[in-house]
C-alpha cells in the first residue's frame, strides 16, 4: 500500500508532507481496522520522491480481503481499479492526505514458502535508499511497525530484529535460530544452497556462471 502527501504539504516542503503523512496514517489505520473488523499489523516506511518531498509504504495483513473482492488483475492499470484501492482513495482525500494511492497483494498463502522473501524484499527494497541527506523530525522514526511485528531493533522481548547481509558463511546459517532467506528468490537456505561451498551465495553466482 502506497499513500500520498497533500499537495499542500508538498508546496510547504519535504518536513511538511512527513508530518501530513504521520496525521493522515493515524486517522487511516482506524478506518483500516473498522472496514476490514480485524487486527491490523504493518510495517510502513517513509520514501524520499526525487524531489525530496515523501510519501509512504505500508505492508499490511490485508491480503485475505483483497483477495475476496473477486476482483480480476490482468495490467498495472487495473490495480488502481480495485474496489480496495478506490477506497484507499477516497479515504485518504477525506482525511487530508493525497488522491495519488495505490495497493496490491505481495503475498500469497498458497506460496507462502517461496514467497516470503518477496515480502522481505519489498521492505529492504525502501531501507536501503540513502536519506542521509535528510535529518527526520525529532521523535519521528523512517520505519515504523505494528507491536506484534518488531522493529530492526530489538524489541522489549528480545524479538523482531532484522539483519540484512550480503554473504553468510555456513556456519552463521547452522548456528541461526530463525530462518534466513535470500529475499532476491524467496529461498529459504538449508546446506545445500551453499553447494558445497563455505559461504552464500556460492562464488559461481558473483561470476554469473549457470550451473
Amino acid at each position: 500500500m502506497t499513500i500520498t502527501a497533500h499537495k499542500n504539504a508538498h508546496k510547504a516542503g519535504p518536513e511538511m508532507t512527513i508530518r501530513n503523512l504521520q496525521q493522515v496514517w493515524k486517522k487511516l489505520y482506524d478506518r483500516l481496522r473498522r472496514k476490514y473488523k480485524k487486527s491490523l499489523e504493518y510495517v510502513r516506511i517513509f520514501e524520499r520522491h526525487k524531489s525530496g518531498r515523501f510519501h509512504m509504504h505500508i505492508l499490511i495483513n490485508t491480503g485475505l480481503e483483497y483477495d475476496k473482492q473477486e476482483y480480476v488483475i490482468k495490467d498495472k492499470l487495473d490495480e488502481f481499479r480495485h474496489p480496495d484501492c478506490k477506497w484507499l482513495r477516497r479515504n485518504c482525500a477525506e482525511l487530508g492526505g493525497g488522491w495519488r494511492v495505490h495497493i496490491k497483494r505481495v503475498w500469497d498463502d498458497q506460496k507462502r514458502s517461496s514467497n516470503v522473501g518477496l515480502v522481505v524484499g519489498y521492505i529492504l527494497k525502501y531501507m536501503g535508499k540513502d536519506m542521509a541527506s535528510f535529518a527526520f523530525p525529532k521523535h519521528q522514526r523512517r520505519i515504523q511497525t505494528s507491536r506484534k511485528v518488531g522493529s530492526p531493533a530489538t524489541n522489549a522481548k528480545g524479538h523482531g530484529v532484522w539483519q540484512h547481509r550480503r554473504e553468510i558463511s555456513l556456519t552463521y546459517m547452522v548456528l541461526a535460530e530463525r530462518p534466513i532467506i535470500d529475499i532476491s528468490t524467496g529461498e529459504r537456505l538449508t546446506e545445500a544452497s551453499f553447494e558445497g561451498e563455505h559461504y552464500y551465495p556460492p562464488l559461481a553466482d558473483y561470476r554469473g556462471e549457470v550451473t
